[in-house]
Formats: C-alpha cells, sequence, structure tokens
C-alpha cells in the first residue's frame, strides 16, 4: 500500500514540474524558517543560565542621544562613576563590574594616571565579573 503511494506521489512529481518545484521549496523555505526560529528562541532561554545567580545578574545600559534629543544608540559599556553611585543610592547592590572593551580600558586608563596601565585595569575588571558571576580560576593551560 505504502509502495503504491509512494509510486504515485512520483509520477505526480515527474509530471507536474514547476508545481512539484515549487511545493518543495516552500515546505524547504518552511521547515528551515522554523528551525531558525527554534535555534533563537533556545539561544536567547539559556543566555546565562550555567550562572547560580543569573536571576539577580542585571546589566545597566547607557542610551545615547543626539544633539536634538533623538534617541541614537544604546551601549552595554557605561561610566565609571555609575557603578559605585549605584551602589550608593540602593543598598539592594552587592557588586557592580563595568563592560569596556579592552582597547578603551587601556587608553582610559593612560588617560587618567598618565601612563599606560591597561592590563592591571583588565584584570580588576576580570576579577570582579568572574566574583559576580561566581566563577573559578584556574591557571595554566594544562
Amino acid at each position: 500500500m505504502l509502495k503504491s503511494y509512494l509510486l504515485v506521489a512520483w509520477r505526480n512529481l515527474l509530471r507536474n514540474k514547476l508545481f512539484s518545484l515549487i511545493n518543495v521549496a516552500g515546505l524547504a523555505i518552511g521547515m528551515a524558517s522554523v528551525f531558525l526560529i527554534y535555534l533563537y528562541n533556545e539561544v536567547e532561554h539559556s543566555y546565562d543560565s550555567q550562572v547560580p545567580s543569573a536571576d539577580r545578574i542585571f546589566r545597566v545600559p547607557s542610551g545615547y542621544y543626539n544633539k536634538d534629543g533623538g534617541y541614537q544608540r544604546t551601549s552595554a559599556e557605561n561610566v565609571p562613576a555609575a557603578g559605585p553611585a549605584l551602589k550608593e543610592t540602593f543598598p539592594e547592590i552587592e557588586e557592580y563590574a563595568r563592560l569596556m572593551s579592552s582597547a578603551r580600558a587601556a587608553a582610559v586608563t593612560a588617560a587618567i594616571s598618565g601612563e599606560s596601565h591597561g592590563e592591571s585595569f583588565a584584570l580588576v575588571k576580570i576579577v570582579c565579573t568572574m566574583r559576580i558571576l561566581h566563577l573559578s580560576h584556574c591557571s595554566g593551560y594544562r
């Protein structure tokens, strides 16, 4: 019975080539779309799920605006005074860490101290972030 159905389907595919191509292409595009939506959903819902205190970690983004007050963009980086000011204002805040690209960290540290100590600034940032995320430190690569 199944062999008969497959034979009829194969004959219809060969007889109506354009119609079959459109149907198969539509099915493939639909299945690929569902798969991509599923993957996106999985990534969004599993982000930072390995951190034990993920429900208590928040990001304070900084927004940039044009001179006329129009919204331009949002960044994960923030100003240096934001962490201490928020911790002082809100006693619920346990720890804070800043996000900054390595090149910018070296430039900011050089501007503050007059010389480049980007490595030490990056180390402090990593240690603080590791403490917040409850990560253990492994030395070496062996």
